[in-house]
């Protein structure tokens, strides 16, 4: 796992294969669910990501961070894949479970986004 996760820092498609690979052999673990759908998003590849999140999200073991990174990322997901009510949905869960922190610090993101919603890349 923590090779896996230095090669998806260095940005190399070995470390996406390798987390696959371990989310296949571990399916609920949230972790691996996590840094696989963090893979698959950093590589552009957001509809093979969003499994991964939800994944995540339904398992245990997560980090506060982690979790709180989960919410972000697939929201974002979603509305990349112009899935919008899904990705308020995640957004609003996600603020629901950190009141005090949340996604507050991505709020320009996040007004951004509102204010584009039509805008699919």
């Amino acid at each position: 796992m923590n090779e896996a996760i230095r090669l998806r820092e260095e940005g190399t498609d070995e470390a996406r294969l390798r987390l696959i690979e371990l989310a296949e052999k571990n399916p609920r673990d949230a972790v691996i669910a996590y840094q696989t759908a963090w893979a698959h998003d950093s590589a552009g590849l957001e509809a093979e990501a969003a499994p991964f999140y939800e994944q995540a999200l339904a398992g245990e073991g997560l980090s506060t961070e982690d979790r709180h990174g989960v919410f972000v990322g697939l929201g974002s997901t979603y509305r990349v894949l112009g899935r919008y009510d899904e990705s308020l949905a995640t957004l609003r869960r996600g603020l629901g479970e950190f009141p005090d922190d949340g996604v507050r610090r991505y709020r320009r993101a996040v007004e951004y986004y509102a204010d584009h919603l039509d805008d699919v890349e």
